[in-house]
Formats: C-alpha cells, sequence, structure tokens
C-alpha cells in the first residue's frame, strides 16, 4: 500500500491547495486528488509516509487522514496500532528536533492520540498513559501531552450525558476515566506543576487543560497549597491570558457540585476577595465572573445550612463570606464594561431575591446596611455611560438597556422589602439629577427611574393626588424645558401617559402640558419614532376621564394643530410625512373623545353646542375640500389616510346616535348633518374612480373599503336624509364595481333596507333589477369561465355573492319593501323571477 503513494504528488497539491494564488478550479482539482488518496489508501500508510516529508502541511494531511479513519471506524484495532506506533515515533525522534511547532499541528497530534486511546484502552493499549508519560524531554513534547489530556477529557468527562453515544460507547468512556483517575492523573498533575510557570504558551495549555478535569477529579489534589499557590501566582502574573485561565480554574473549583457544607470550607480556604484584589485592566472580566458565581454559590449554600440548626457554625461562616463577596460584586456594576457590569448585576440580583431569609436577628442590621448601598449604587448606575445615545443599534447600548432592566428588578424586589426607603432614594435621585445644568444622560436615567418606579409601587399609581408619584410629577413637570434631546423627550412622555391622573388634580397645568404635545419637541419632532410615539400617547391620555373633561376647555387649540396635519396631506407639504395614517387615525379619534365630552358638557366647558358643532364641522370640511382633488390624480395612500380621517372626525357623532344622547343636542343637528351631506358627492366620486380594482391593487381596495365605512356611518348619523344622494350614485356605480366591490354595495344596501325599512323603497327600486342582473351575469360569468375546473377561490366567490344578495332579498321581502315594488310593478318582477330561478334559489 504505501507504494501507492506518491508523496511527492501529496506535496504537490498542498502546495496548490494552500497558495493564495492558485484559481479555484486548481484548488478544487487539489483536494480532489487529496481526497481519492484519502479513499484509495488505508489512512496508517497516508500517515506513515507523509511524516516522512519535510513540508509541514504534508505531516498535518496525513495526521489529519489518520484521525478521521479512526474516527469514522474505518481503522481496526490493526491499523490503530500502526497508527500509535508511527506517531510515537515521530514524536520521540523528530519532535525534539524542534523548538516550537505550530499550536495547530501539535493540536492535531494530540487529538490523534486521544481518539486512538479512547478506542483502546484498556483491552489493546493497557500502557497508554504510562507509554505517552515517556516523552516528555522536550518543552514541544510537553505541550502534545498537555493537549492530549485536554482533548481526551473532552471526548469522556461527559461520557454518561452524551445521548449520541450508545450503551456500550458510554460503558467504555467509563472505563477510561476511571482508570485515568488511577494511572494518569497523577501523570497529569506532575506535568501540570512542572509546566503552568514554564512558558506563556505552555501555562496556559497546561491551565486549559486543568480546568477540563477540575469538574470531576477529586477537588483535595486541586487545594493541595503548592497547586493553590501557583494558581494565585498566575493570576497576579503580568500575563492577563495566564492570569484570565488560572480564574477559570479557581471558578471551577467554586462551581464544582459538592455538599454545601465542603463547598463553604473550600471558599473559606481559597479567601478569594483577599488573594484576587480588585484590578481594571484585562483580566477584571474573569474576576467578576468568578466573584458573580460565588456569591451566588454562598447564598445557595447559606440557605441549605440555614435550614439545619446543627450546621449554624457553618451559616455564620458562610454568611460572613457573603458579606465580601456581595461588596466586590457591587464594585463591577459600577464598571463601565458591560460584561464587567452584568456579571456584577447578575450576582446582585440573586442575593437581593434571597434577602428575606437573611433577616436573622443577629444578622438583620448588617443585611439592611447592604440592602440600603444596594440600592444607591443601582440608583447610580442607572446613569448610562458617556457617549451613549440611546439613537443608535450598537451592542453596547442594547447591553446596557437589557442591564438596566435587572437593576430595575433588583430595585423592585428591595421596594418590597423596605418601601418608604427605596421611594425616599429615587426621589433624592430625581432631585439631583432634574436641574438646570444635568446631562442629557442624568435627565434620561432621573425619568427612566420614575416610570419604572410605576411597575414597583403599582398600588399607588391610580391616586396622584399626592404621595410619592405625584411628588415626582411635579420635579419632571418642573423640568419640562431641558427635555430636548430624543430620549429624554420620549421618556417625559411616556411618565405623562402613565401617570396622567396627576393632571386631573392640576387642571392648570393642561394648557402647558398641551403646548408640549403639540411642538416640535413633541408631535411635530423631527423623528418619526418620536412623534408617532408622542402622538400615541396623546391619545392614551385623552382617555383618562378627569383629562378628557379638563380638555373641553381647549378644544379650539387642539382643532388648530388638526388643521395643518390635514392640509399637509394636500398640499404635500413637509407637514404630509408627520404622522403615519394609523396614528392620524389615533389622533382623530382622541379629537372625538374630547369632542364628545364637550358636546355632552357644554355648560361647562366654555363652548356652545354652535361652537363644538362649528370645530367639528370645519374640519370635516377641510377634509372634504382636500378630497376634492381629481381622484384618479390622487395618490391611493393619500385617499385612504384622509377618509381614515373623515371617519375619524364623523366617530363622536356616531357614537351620539348609538347612546341616545341625539336628542340633547338637537339643536344641532342641522348643522351637523349638512356637513356630512356635503361631503357625500366626494365619497361617492372616489367610489366612483375606484370602483375597478386594478390588478387587484391593494391600495385602491383600502380606499373603496374605507369610503364605504365612512358611507355606513353618515347612514347612522343622517338617517332618512342619507337617501336622495343614494339614489342618483349608486345605479352608474354598480355598473362598475367588479365584484367584491359589488358585494361590498350589496353589504351597505342590507344596511338601509333593515334601517329604513319601507321608507327605503324608493331607493331599493332604483337599484333592483340592476343588482338582480349583476348577480346572475357575475354567477354565470365565473360559472362559465371555470366551467372546467373551478378554484376553491372561484367557488368561495360564487357562495359570497349568492349568499349576500339572498340576505338581500329577505331584508327587503322582511321590510315589506319587496311586495311594495310587485305591486307597483306587477308582472315585471315575476318575470324576472321565472327566467333566473335557477341562479337565485340555489
Amino acid at each position: 500500500a504505501t507504494e501507492e503513494i506518491d508523496v511527492p504528488s501529496i506535496e504537490a497539491a498542498l502546495r496548490v491547495y494552500y497558495d493564495g494564488s492558485s484559481s479555484q478550479e486548481m484548488r478544487r482539482d487539489a483536494m480532489e486528488y487529496l481526497r481519492q488518496c484519502q479513499t484509495r489508501v488505508p489512512g496508517q500508510y497516508i500517515l506513515e509516509s507523509c511524516l516522512h516529508s519535510e513540508m509541514p502541511e504534508a505531516w498535518l494531511f496525513g495526521i489529519d487522514t489518520a484521525v478521521q479513519s479512526v474516527e469514522g471506524g474505518v481503522a481496526d484495532s490493526a491499523a490503530r496500532l500502526k497508527m500509535r506506533h508511527v506517531l510515537l515515533a515521530y514524536i520521540s525522534n523528530r519532535i525534539p528536533s524542534f523548538a516550537t511547532i505550530p499550536s495547530y499541528l501539535s493540536s492535531k497530534i494530540a487529538t490523534a492520540l486521544a481518539a486512538i486511546v479512547k478506542l483502546d484502552f484498556p483491552d489493546y493499549w493497557p500502557t497508554a498513559f504510562c507509554d505517552l508519560s515517556s516523552i516528555l524531554s522536550s518543552e514541544v513534547e510537553k505541550e502534545i501531552l498537555l493537549r492530549f489530556f485536554a482533548y481526551l477529557n473532552d471526548t469522556i468527562a461527559h461520557s454518561e450525558l452524551s445521548n449520541g453515544w450508545t450503551p456500550e460507547e458510554r460503558e467504555r468512556g467509563q472505563s477510561v476515566k476511571d482508570a485515568m483517575k488511577e494511572e494518569a492523573i497523577p501523570t497529569f498533575l506532575s506535568l501540570i506543576s512542572t509546566t503552568i510557570t514554564a512558558s506563556p504558551r505552555l501555562t496556559e495549555t497546561a491551565l486549559f487543560a486543568l480546568k477540563g478535569f477540575i469538574e470531576w477529579i477529586d477537588i483535595s489534589l486541586v487545594m493541595e497549597p503548592n497547586m493553590l499557590s501557583l494558581l494565585f501566582s498566575i493570576c497576579h502574573a503580568r500575563d492577563a491570558d495566564a492570569a484570565i485561565a488560572s480564574t477559570g480554574c479557581l471558578q471551577e473549583v467554586i462551581t464544582k457540585k459538592m455538599h454545601h457544607n465542603k463547598k463553604i470550607a473550600i471558599l473559606s480556604t481559597l479567601s478569594l476577595p483577599s488573594k484576587l484584589p480588585f484590578s481594571e485592566d484585562a483580566r477584571t472580566q474573569s474576576l467578576a465572573s468568578i466573584f458573580c458565581y460565588g456569591l451566588i454559590e454562598l447564598v445557595q449554600s447559606f440557605e441549605k445550612a440555614l435550614s439545619c440548626e446543627a450546621e449554624k457554625e457553618y451559616a455564620d461562616s458562610c454568611f460572613s463570606m457573603m458579606e465580601a463577596y456581595a461588596a466586590r460584586c457591587m464594585q463591577y456594576i459600577g464598571d463601565d464594561r458591560m460584561d464587567v457590569m452584568a456579571f456584577g448585576v447578575e450576582a446582585i440580583a440573586y442575593f437581593v431575591s434571597k434577602t428575606k431569609m437573611m433577616m436573622g436577628d443577629e444578622r438583620q442590621d448588617i443585611v439592611w446596611t447592604r440592602v440600603q448601598a444596594i440600592t444607591t449604587t443601582c440608583l447610580a448606575r442607572m446613569v448610562a455611560p458617556e457617549g451613549f445615545t440611546f439613537d443608535d443599534e450598537e451592542e453596547d447600548e442594547e447591553r446596557f438597556s437589557s442591564i438596566r432592566k435587572e437593576l430595575m428588578a433588583v430595585l423592585g424586589n428591595i421596594g418590597r422589602l423596605i418601601p418608604d426607603y427605596t421611594k425616599e432614594q429615587m426621589l433624592s435621585l430625581m432631585k439631583e439629577f432634574l436641574q438646570e445644568g444635568s446631562s442629557m444622560l442624568q435627565l434620561e436615567a432621573a425619568l427612566y427611574v420614575c416610570y419604572h418606579a410605576g411597575e414597583i409601587f403599582r398600588s399607588e399609581v391610580e391616586d396622584l393626588s399626592g404621595g410619592f408619584f405625584h411628588d415626582c410629577m411635579v420635579l419632571i413637570f418642573k423640568q419640562a424645558a431641558t427635555y430636548t434631546a430624543s430620549p429624554t423627550i420620549s421618556m417625559y412622555f411616556e411618565c405623562v401617559a402613565r401617570y396622567g391622573t396627576f393632571f386631573a388634580y392640576d387642571l392648570s397645568s393642561l394648557p402647558v402640558l398641551l403646548g408640549q404635545f403639540f411642538s416640535p419637541y413633541g408631535m411635530y419632532h423631527s423623528e418619526k419614532k418620536v412623534r408617532e410615539r408622542v402622538t400615541y400617547l396623546f391619545t392614551r391620555i385623552t382617555k383618562v376621564k378627569p383629562i378628557c373633561e379638563g380638555l373641553t376647555h381647549y378644544l379650539r387649540d387642539i382643532t388648530s394643530h388638526l388643521m395643518p396635519v390635514i392640509d399637509g396631506d394636500k398640499k404635500g407639504d413637509r407637514l404630509a410625512s408627520k404622522l403615519s395614517d394609523q396614528t392620524k387615525q389615533s389622533l382623530f379619534d382622541a379629537f372625538s373623545t374630547i369632542a364628545v365630552a364637550s358636546l355632552l358638557r357644554t355648560h361647562e366647558s366654555g363652548l356652545s353646542v354652535d361652537n363644538v358643532t362649528g370645530l367639528v364641522v370645519s374640519i370635516i370640511r377641510t377634509i372634504a375640500s382636500a378630497l376634492e382633488a381629481p381622484a384618479d390624480t390622487c395618490e391611493p395612500w393619500m385617499l385612504s389616510g384622509l377618509l381614515s380621517s373623515l371617519c375619524g372626525v364623523s366617530r363622536p357623532f356616531d357614537r351620539l346616535v348609538s347612546s341616545g344622547n341625539w336628542r340633547d343636542i338637537e339643536d344641532a343637528r342641522s348643522t351637523i348633518a349638512s356637513s356630512f351631506y356635503s361631503t357625500y358627492p366626494v365619497v361617492l366620486s372616489i367610489l366612483s374612480t375606484y370602483a375597478s380594482s386594478l390588478n387587484g391593487d391593494v391600495d385602491r381596495e383600502a380606499v373603496q373599503s374605507k369610503a364605504f365605512a365612512y358611507l355606513h356611518r353618515l347612514v347612522d348619523i343622517l338617517e332618512d336624509q342619507a337617501l336622495p344622494p343614494l339614489i342618483t350614485a349608486f345605479p352608474q356605480l354598480l355598473q362598475k364595481v367588479d365584484v367584491r366591490g359589488f358585494l361590498s354595495c350589496l353589504v351597505f344596501f342590507n344596511q338601509i333596507v333593515s334601517k329604513f325599512k319601507v321608507n327605503s323603497a324608493a331607493f331599493v327600486k332604483s337599484i333592483f333589477f340592476i343588482v338582480a342582473n349583476r348577480i346572475c351575469n357575475d354567477v354565470e360569468r365565473l360559472i362559465s369561465n371555470n366551467s372546467e375546473s373551478p378554484s376553491s377561490e372561484v367557488e368561495r366567490e360564487i357562495r359570497e355573492v349568492r349568499r349576500t344578495f339572498g340576505l338581500f332579498l329577505y331584508a327587503s321581502a322582511a321590510n315589506e319593501v319587496l311586495i311594495l315594488l310587485i305591486q307597483e310593478n306587477h308582472g315585471v318582477e315575476t318575470m324576472f323571477f321565472e327566467q333566473n330561478s335557477s341562479y337565485l334559489m340555489v
């Protein structure tokens, strides 16, 4: 087999493959040749031949081929025997001549040895660890052996948890693990002790290997004084990477599963707070991690020890250590590096969540003091680091937002434990930051705390006549002029919406508040997301009944701000993009709410019925004017937005009619009816223009749908005054609409017949035959066009046409409209029914 291996050709292929100047085709051909070699020749022979090369890439190719052969189950025991002899000879004869080799090569050699040992020890290679321990003459050999132990450990350490393993593989992994405890671990630890300070590269490799073993070897082997001394000395070394690796080993020690009393004893022996001082260099994150998990382990051990009277001594020792760990974690909360801060917050959050159990008589004062210090630390940390804008989607800003939520959760736990102190500290922070000269970040932090405090003290949010939240709102409202940056503007209006009832007790502030909403820092802000949010929050506060009633005094001012929003759509100026259609609809809903309140409270609002009606009518006329632009030249989205606005403004009268309060404002009815009446030609013109939906254009369908929605509302408001324009418009409209538009017409007709009964006879007469003929024609067309294999959509459309027309016939018959038509036109309708019964009676 070795005669079939052309090593020079393999080397040539490898040169082509690793040469950056080679074309993709050349590299692909080279790789194909190498794969053919791996398929044609057993792995042990490729390994032997390639290790005689002088080219490192050939060594790597040979070793990688051997690994694939072993892990793929291709190499039998004889092949593996050959491989290990070749590898050991290579390590003994060639490696000592190198001062160093690439880490990827030492890793690949170690991986190959680990794969063989996993399968051959102890049955086929009982002296594996003894044989490998003999290759320690050079630093490179020691590195390979350390990596071998690390990779073997990764393979077998979790054998009992390896879901992909067969029972036989789990059993073999466990047997290797048991044998290592007796034969390999002493060699491994001896190797660790001699290499851990030899060189930076060996130190990191040794620590990496040690960290993996700590989880399952006897902890006393690591807690041996000399080993601990080495680990702590590396933690203080100048080499930050080695220090971080050493800290990782210590973290494995403190998180290792064991009885809580033993855990407390080990943490006491380690005495980490005194041996690992606070630092602000590259190793800070690893230190934060070890103290975070250390505090969590201590709290869990304390909880278990506390439950047993006999373990009081352990509980006392544990409590003392918790104090030191908590103090260190609080320092990490103050770090501006997000990863470091996150560790501190995680640990303190867990500590605070378990605080209640620590309230024993002899410990209460200490815990109280610590919790108060945590409150102060968490509040101080609410201020974002310098340079944060909250406008960028940077990773650090997202992390800080997430961490700050966790801090508020900590304050929530403390607030439930000591509410008065927590509120006192929050108010103190707001007083400190809500001042002229404070930075944007300080203002934003104060507003953030105020807003989220409502989630902690929910029961106090409803009544803002006094108390904590009243004082908070007095502070933030007083400094409203300083909120000029987007984050502070948004957070301020969020607070206004959440604590809106504050203004119900201070109605004199409403004019100022309205000015803030309708300002360049509010609804007219330059940033779309800010103005959209502020507008939505305005609609929220109008739902608070006392505020809504207070706003009735300023209906004229509110109306004056609605006008340019409407005009902007018509003129195409910069206001056209200020608010989305959805937000405009919400704004008109808010206006509707205030208008209804005004109409019902005209004697209190200072406005007469005519005043209120006049304001509403002026808005309706402005919208109608905007709609009068030639409908076929208007963008569908613009018409859709204006029709939404029209529906919004008509809502208060619709509500009054449905609530039975119409009689209370009978004097205004004619004026309102006249203004709505004037919009009829415009809306019907739009319906006519967009009667046929071109290629299923969604925007056109939306326009048609909203126009019909408005007509439905006008019928409710205008009652029988709504009929005359419809008698003129719909006969022509019915000739143009497509099937979906026709169905919308039928639904509208059903509403008219059901509402006006016999009084709708003239209207029904004007459209009845057109409707009936369209039914027959549409059904016949749909059936004939799809006679071979009608789709489910076509079948659904046919059923919907017939069903809706059936409802129209039923409404006409039930309300005595149909009988009037038959009496007036005897024989015509009868003939119609006889001719078209095959369609109508289905």
